[in-house]
């Protein structure tokens, strides 16, 4: 009794100190996902006041526990969870511990300042949310190709100044040079496997674990970023607008005969003819869009010969950006070994280079509903009056707070290459 009256008097004594200031509260991307922040106690979509309450009910046995409760991570529930709780609310936590997407339970020093990426979007997701580069300190060579060769490197000169050294084969890295960077937190992928993450782990780095290759693992990604860079209303607002567009666009889609849907051709990596198939972000906006992936009977990412790609003869071929290939390589047949003359998508001279702007559009980003209603206007101009050239502009604007010119738009949409686009004849 004497020990209940005790817990009874500091739980009384947190609430007290909690209640001098407002609690805002910290949320999860939707109201029936959890919220996977150990402080999460009653495991809602949200931490806030409930959670405190709930708590102080645990530890008076008045509820059974749960493993999101232990705010601290020290493997109890007590009173001192409820301070940590507060202090999420507050925004003054000096430590949080977290599930990523593998359901590791990982834990960053708080301010997080210092981060690194590996995921090759993910370093321009970070300046998307955070509104500035200079958390980065280091990235993937991939994701510092993107920002050169697009309109990011313009946007945010100091995120060239971020470290690619640290990387040595595919997503390996040299745990020594990692740790010269001071990182408090690294995100590497966690589908391929705990070679990639363990070593950084061992050397006690906090390493968020990501999956690809879904939207909802884009929403994931974007939560996360939210709760780790203290801008979840950001990251919030981003998954909104792209769940309207996807909606919007998916609305008038669906319904299209398959006759009518074009035959559709994604080659991300140019002459090396791989394309993707069946559970795919690409197969994703292809279907979202009204098209036909000819693809889909494959799984995954897989190589191709043009023996295949003449028998599927697609009617739109685009070129992803993470090879130097343009249209004109395929329109007049410069690569050695490939004839596409007699594919339909060459004949009528279909083919695109797909845009690249603050990412490339093409795999999962923070601009991933650009690329759905530029892709609709390819594939079905008649549906929606979209003026790509403006929301490109509106979302710059609002969300980068960034004013692109038009050289600078036509640049992103690859006008020089893509000359035939409604958007890049102005």
């Amino acid at each position: 009794m004497k020990n209940k009256t005790l817990a009874s008097l500091e739980i009384a004594i947190v609430f007290c100190l909690l209640f001098l200031v407002a609690l805002p509260g910290i949320a999860s991307a939707t109201e029936d996902e959890i919220l996977d922040i150990y402080g999460n106690a009653n495991e809602d979509d949200i931490i806030d006041m409930r959670d405190l309450t709930f708590t102080a009910r645990m530890i008076l046995r008045l509820e059974d526990e749960t493993e999101l409760a232990d705010a601290n991570y020290d493997g109890r529930v007590s009173v001192a969870d409820m301070t940590q709780i507060g202090l999420i609310i507050l925004g003054r936590e000096s430590k949080l511990t977290l599930l990523d997407q593998i359901g590791r339970a990982v834990t960053i020093n708080r301010p997080t300042d210092r981060i690194v990426t590996l995921p090759i979007p993910l370093a321009s997701m970070v300046y998307a949310i955070d509104g500035k580069g200079d958390r980065i300190v280091g990235m993937h060579p991939v994701s510092m190709k993107a920002i050169e060769e697009g309109i990011l490197g313009e946007m945010c000169p100091e995120l060239k100044s971020a470290s690619i050294d640290f990387v040595t084969t595919g997503f390996e890295v040299n745990v020594e040079e990692l740790l010269k960077l001071e990182p408090d937190v690294v995100f590497q992928w966690g589908f391929k496997g705990e070679d990639l993450y363990k070593p950084m782990e061992d050397a006690g780095i906090g390493v968020i674990c990501l999956n690809y290759g879904t939207q909802e693992d884009l929403d994931a990604w974007l939560t996360i970023l939210g709760v780790v860079l203290r801008k979840e209303e950001k990251a919030l607002g981003l998954i909104e607008s792209q769940h309207e567009v996807i909606q919007e666009i998916a609305d008038e889609t669906s319904s299209i005969p398959e006759a009518e849907r074009p035959k559709v051709l994604y080659l991300p990596y140019g002459e090396q003819l791989k394309t993707t198939g069946t559970g795919t972000y690409n197969q994703f906006w292809i279907d979202t869009t009204g098209g036909i992936n000819v693809a889909e009977e494959l799984d995954g990412w897989k190589y191709v010969n043009m023996e295949q790609i003449c028998y599927w003869n697609p009617d739109i071929i685009y070129l992803g950006n993470f090879a130097d290939n343009w249209p004109d390589d395929l329109l007049e047949n410069k690569i050695p070994g490939q004839d596409w003359s007699e594919i339909e998508a060459v004949k009528n001279e279909k083919v695109y280079k797909v845009p690249l702007g603050g990412y490339r559009w093409d795999p999962p980003n923070q601009e991933s509903h650009l690329m759905l209603k530029w892709l609709v206007e390819v594939h079905h101009p008649e549906l929606f009056d979209y003026d790509i050239r403006e929301e490109i502009r509106e979302f710059y604007s609002e969300f980068y707070e960034y004013e692109v010119s038009e050289e600078q738009m036509s640049q992103i949409l690859h006008c020089e290459h893509n000359p035939g686009l409604p958007c890049c004849q102005t």
